[in-house]
Protein backbone atom coordinates (compact mmCIF):
# COMPACT_ATOMS: atom_id res chain seq x y z
CA UNK A 1 0.00 0.00 0.00
CA UNK A 2 2.61 2.41 0.99
CA UNK A 3 5.03 1.40 -2.24
CA UNK A 4 1.36 2.27 -4.28
CA UNK A 5 0.79 5.46 -3.05
CA UNK A 6 4.35 6.44 -3.67
CA UNK A 7 4.57 5.51 -6.86
CA UNK A 8 1.48 7.90 -6.95
CA UNK A 9 3.06 10.53 -5.49
CA UNK A 10 6.08 9.58 -7.78
CA UNK A 11 4.09 9.87 -10.94
CA UNK A 12 2.29 13.00 -9.66
CA UNK A 13 5.18 14.99 -9.23
CA UNK A 14 7.31 13.99 -12.28
CA UNK A 15 6.05 16.69 -14.37
CA UNK A 16 6.91 19.49 -12.04
CA UNK A 17 10.44 17.98 -11.19
CA UNK A 18 11.05 17.74 -15.26
CA UNK A 19 10.21 21.16 -15.50
CA UNK A 20 11.88 22.42 -12.44
CA UNK A 21 14.77 20.76 -14.22
CA UNK A 22 13.83 22.63 -17.40
CA UNK A 23 13.62 25.69 -16.05
CA UNK A 24 17.31 25.17 -14.20
CA UNK A 25 18.77 24.24 -17.53
CA UNK A 26 17.66 27.25 -19.14
CA UNK A 27 18.71 29.61 -16.75
CA UNK A 28 21.89 28.01 -17.11
CA UNK A 29 22.14 28.86 -20.92
CA UNK A 30 20.82 32.33 -20.45
CA UNK A 31 23.59 32.91 -17.74
CA UNK A 32 26.30 31.29 -20.35
CA UNK A 33 24.98 33.74 -23.00
CA UNK A 34 24.71 36.77 -20.96
CA UNK A 35 28.38 36.04 -19.73
CA UNK A 36 29.82 35.85 -22.76
CA UNK A 37 28.21 38.37 -24.11
CA UNK A 38 29.11 40.62 -21.39
CA UNK A 39 33.27 39.82 -22.05
CA UNK A 40 32.67 40.89 -25.62
CA UNK A 41 31.53 43.98 -24.44
CA UNK A 42 33.73 44.54 -21.94
CA UNK A 43 36.67 43.84 -24.35
CA UNK A 44 34.33 46.46 -26.94
CA UNK A 45 34.32 48.68 -24.22
CA UNK A 46 38.07 48.73 -23.20
CA UNK A 47 38.95 48.71 -26.83
CA UNK A 48 36.80 51.71 -27.88
CA UNK A 49 39.40 54.09 -28.16
CA UNK A 50 41.32 52.43 -30.55
CA UNK A 51 38.21 51.10 -32.23
CA UNK A 52 37.07 55.47 -32.87
CA UNK A 53 40.84 56.34 -34.04
CA UNK A 54 40.94 53.46 -36.60
CA UNK A 55 37.46 54.71 -37.87
CA UNK A 56 38.53 58.16 -38.06
CA UNK A 57 41.88 57.42 -39.69
CA UNK A 58 40.43 55.45 -42.28
CA UNK A 59 36.97 57.29 -42.83
CA UNK A 60 35.02 53.89 -42.08
CA UNK A 61 33.87 51.67 -39.97
CA UNK A 62 33.06 48.56 -41.92
CA UNK A 63 36.10 46.36 -40.51
CA UNK A 64 34.95 47.05 -36.79
CA UNK A 65 31.19 46.12 -38.01
CA UNK A 66 32.08 43.24 -39.67
CA UNK A 67 33.52 41.88 -36.80
CA UNK A 68 31.24 42.59 -34.04
CA UNK A 69 28.77 41.27 -36.09
CA UNK A 70 30.93 37.92 -36.82
CA UNK A 71 31.25 37.31 -32.76
CA UNK A 72 27.65 38.19 -31.85
CA UNK A 73 26.02 35.80 -34.55
CA UNK A 74 28.73 33.26 -33.79
CA UNK A 75 27.79 33.88 -29.83
CA UNK A 76 24.33 33.79 -30.79
CA UNK A 77 24.39 30.69 -33.42
CA UNK A 78 26.03 28.61 -30.37
CA UNK A 79 23.68 29.87 -27.63
CA UNK A 80 20.55 28.86 -30.31
CA UNK A 81 22.11 25.77 -31.41
CA UNK A 82 22.91 24.40 -27.22
CA UNK A 83 19.24 25.83 -26.07
CA UNK A 84 16.37 23.22 -25.47
CA UNK A 85 14.32 25.41 -27.71
CA UNK A 86 12.85 25.26 -31.51
CA UNK A 87 14.30 27.41 -33.73
CA UNK A 88 10.60 28.78 -34.27
CA UNK A 89 10.97 30.00 -30.56
CA UNK A 90 14.23 32.48 -31.65
CA UNK A 91 12.13 33.90 -35.04
CA UNK A 92 13.72 31.28 -37.25
CA UNK A 93 10.32 29.95 -38.77
CA UNK A 94 8.51 30.68 -42.08
CA UNK A 95 5.14 30.12 -41.03
CA UNK A 96 2.78 32.73 -42.02
CA UNK A 97 5.77 34.89 -43.57
CA UNK A 98 3.54 36.41 -46.00
CA UNK A 99 1.14 37.90 -43.67
CA UNK A 100 3.91 38.95 -41.80
CA UNK A 101 5.62 40.93 -44.79
CA UNK A 102 2.30 42.19 -45.69
CA UNK A 103 2.38 43.80 -41.95
CA UNK A 104 5.77 44.66 -42.10
CA UNK A 105 5.25 46.78 -45.55
CA UNK A 106 2.00 48.15 -43.91
CA UNK A 107 3.84 49.33 -41.11
CA UNK A 108 6.54 50.62 -42.39
CA UNK A 109 4.91 52.70 -44.96
CA UNK A 110 4.37 55.51 -42.68
CA UNK A 111 7.96 55.54 -41.07
CA UNK A 112 9.29 55.98 -45.19
CA UNK A 113 6.45 58.82 -45.87
CA UNK A 114 7.95 60.61 -42.63
CA UNK A 115 11.38 60.63 -43.48
CA UNK A 116 10.19 61.52 -46.68
CA UNK A 117 8.75 65.05 -46.02
CA UNK A 118 11.33 65.34 -42.95
CA UNK A 119 13.42 65.50 -45.74
CA UNK A 120 12.04 67.73 -47.88
CA UNK A 121 11.16 70.22 -44.91
CA UNK A 122 14.97 70.44 -44.10
CA UNK A 123 15.50 71.17 -47.61
CA UNK A 124 13.20 73.55 -48.42
CA UNK A 125 12.95 75.69 -45.07
CA UNK A 126 16.99 75.02 -43.76
CA UNK A 127 19.19 77.31 -45.89
CA UNK A 128 22.37 75.49 -44.93
CA UNK A 129 20.34 72.35 -46.47
CA UNK A 130 18.93 74.31 -49.38
CA UNK A 131 21.33 71.98 -52.00
CA UNK A 132 20.44 69.45 -51.32
CA UNK A 133 18.64 67.28 -53.39
CA UNK A 134 15.72 65.09 -52.23
CA UNK A 135 16.82 62.13 -53.49
CA UNK A 136 20.60 61.28 -53.33
CA UNK A 137 21.54 57.70 -54.68
CA UNK A 138 25.54 58.78 -54.56
CA UNK A 139 25.21 60.21 -51.02
CA UNK A 140 26.50 56.98 -49.38
CA UNK A 141 29.59 56.57 -51.61
CA UNK A 142 31.48 60.29 -51.07
CA UNK A 143 34.69 58.62 -51.22
CA UNK A 144 34.50 56.06 -53.98
CA UNK A 145 33.21 56.60 -57.37
CA UNK A 146 29.51 56.13 -57.82
CA UNK A 147 28.32 53.54 -60.77
CA UNK A 148 25.19 51.56 -60.79
CA UNK A 149 27.06 48.35 -59.76
CA UNK A 150 28.68 49.46 -56.94
CA UNK A 151 25.05 50.36 -55.48
CA UNK A 152 23.58 48.21 -56.15
CA UNK A 153 26.48 45.70 -55.06
CA UNK A 154 25.99 48.05 -51.80
CA UNK A 155 22.12 47.47 -51.29
CA UNK A 156 22.47 44.01 -51.71
CA UNK A 157 25.10 43.59 -48.93
CA UNK A 158 23.25 45.50 -46.94
CA UNK A 159 20.00 43.35 -47.23
CA UNK A 160 22.10 40.62 -45.98
CA UNK A 161 23.64 42.53 -43.13
CA UNK A 162 19.95 43.50 -42.06
CA UNK A 163 19.02 39.85 -41.87
CA UNK A 164 21.81 39.29 -39.85
CA UNK A 165 21.48 42.32 -37.85
CA UNK A 166 18.19 40.74 -36.77
CA UNK A 167 19.03 37.55 -36.33
CA UNK A 168 21.39 39.09 -33.48
CA UNK A 169 19.11 41.75 -31.96
CA UNK A 170 15.91 40.31 -32.17
CA UNK A 171 16.22 36.71 -32.55
CA UNK A 172 18.99 35.89 -30.14
CA UNK A 173 18.72 38.96 -27.52
CA UNK A 174 15.12 39.38 -27.51
CA UNK A 175 14.31 36.20 -27.50
CA UNK A 176 16.56 34.91 -24.85
CA UNK A 177 15.19 37.68 -22.13
CA UNK A 178 11.50 37.42 -23.36
CA UNK A 179 12.11 33.54 -22.36
CA UNK A 180 13.82 34.47 -19.49
CA UNK A 181 12.77 38.00 -17.55
CA UNK A 182 10.24 36.93 -14.75
CA UNK A 183 7.03 36.91 -15.58
CA UNK A 184 5.27 40.20 -14.68
CA UNK A 185 4.14 42.96 -16.83
CA UNK A 186 6.57 45.24 -18.56
CA UNK A 187 8.13 41.92 -19.23
CA UNK A 188 8.49 42.11 -23.27
CA UNK A 189 8.83 45.77 -23.02
CA UNK A 190 12.09 45.04 -20.69
CA UNK A 191 13.09 42.69 -23.17
CA UNK A 192 12.59 44.71 -25.90
CA UNK A 193 14.36 47.91 -23.89
CA UNK A 194 17.22 45.49 -22.88
CA UNK A 195 17.98 44.09 -26.70
CA UNK A 196 18.52 47.32 -28.18
CA UNK A 197 20.35 49.49 -25.75
CA UNK A 198 22.68 46.38 -26.14
CA UNK A 199 22.56 46.63 -29.49
CA UNK A 200 22.82 50.22 -29.73
CA UNK A 201 25.89 50.09 -27.57
CA UNK A 202 27.69 47.90 -30.38
CA UNK A 203 27.41 50.95 -32.66
CA UNK A 204 29.20 53.54 -30.12
CA UNK A 205 32.66 53.29 -31.89
CA UNK A 206 30.86 54.91 -34.70
CA UNK A 207 29.44 57.60 -33.09
CA UNK A 208 26.48 58.85 -30.76
CA UNK A 209 24.24 60.07 -33.48
CA UNK A 210 24.70 56.17 -35.07
CA UNK A 211 24.09 54.53 -31.72
CA UNK A 212 20.27 56.67 -31.38
CA UNK A 213 19.62 55.76 -35.43
CA UNK A 214 20.31 51.98 -33.85
CA UNK A 215 17.77 52.24 -30.79
CA UNK A 216 15.10 54.22 -31.96
CA UNK A 217 13.80 52.62 -34.93
CA UNK A 218 15.28 48.99 -32.77
CA UNK A 219 12.57 49.93 -30.09
CA UNK A 220 9.69 49.23 -33.09
CA UNK A 221 11.44 46.61 -34.70
CA UNK A 222 11.37 45.01 -30.96
CA UNK A 223 7.28 45.76 -30.97
CA UNK A 224 6.87 44.15 -34.32
CA UNK A 225 9.36 41.17 -33.69
CA UNK A 226 7.28 40.76 -29.90
CA UNK A 227 4.01 40.84 -32.25
CA UNK A 228 4.86 38.49 -35.07
CA UNK A 229 7.40 36.07 -33.26
CA UNK A 230 9.34 35.96 -36.40
CA UNK A 231 12.84 37.51 -38.02
CA UNK A 232 10.96 37.51 -41.45
CA UNK A 233 8.77 40.90 -40.73
CA UNK A 234 11.42 42.67 -39.02
CA UNK A 235 13.86 42.09 -41.52
CA UNK A 236 11.63 43.32 -44.35
CA UNK A 237 10.99 46.67 -42.59
CA UNK A 238 14.77 47.30 -41.76
CA UNK A 239 15.65 46.64 -44.74
CA UNK A 240 13.00 49.14 -46.55
CA UNK A 241 14.24 51.52 -44.04
CA UNK A 242 17.51 51.15 -44.24
CA UNK A 243 17.72 51.41 -48.32
CA UNK A 244 14.65 54.33 -48.35
CA UNK A 245 16.94 56.42 -45.65
CA UNK A 246 20.84 55.86 -46.62
CA UNK A 247 20.37 54.93 -50.28
CA UNK A 248 17.67 56.32 -51.93
CA UNK A 249 17.09 59.86 -50.07
CA UNK A 250 20.82 59.97 -48.81
CA UNK A 251 20.08 60.83 -45.10
CA UNK A 252 24.02 60.71 -44.84
CA UNK A 253 24.04 63.47 -46.43
CA UNK A 254 23.31 65.87 -43.32
CA UNK A 255 26.11 64.14 -41.12
CA UNK A 256 28.76 64.68 -43.86
CA UNK A 257 27.78 68.55 -44.17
Amino acid sequence: MIVKEANVAYKINEPLNEQKIDEKNSYHDFANLMTTVLIVFSLYTLTLIPLRSFVEHFGVSTFVDIALIAIFTIVIFIFIKKSRYSLATFGLTLSKWKIHVREATLLTLPILIFFLILKWGLITFVSAYSHIRLFNLGAAFTDIEFTLTIFLGTVLIYIVFCFIQEFIARGGLQSAFQLLLPNGKGKTFKAILLSNLLFAVAHTHIGTVFALAAFIPGLFWGWMYARQKSIIGVSVSHILIGVWVLFILGFSEFINN
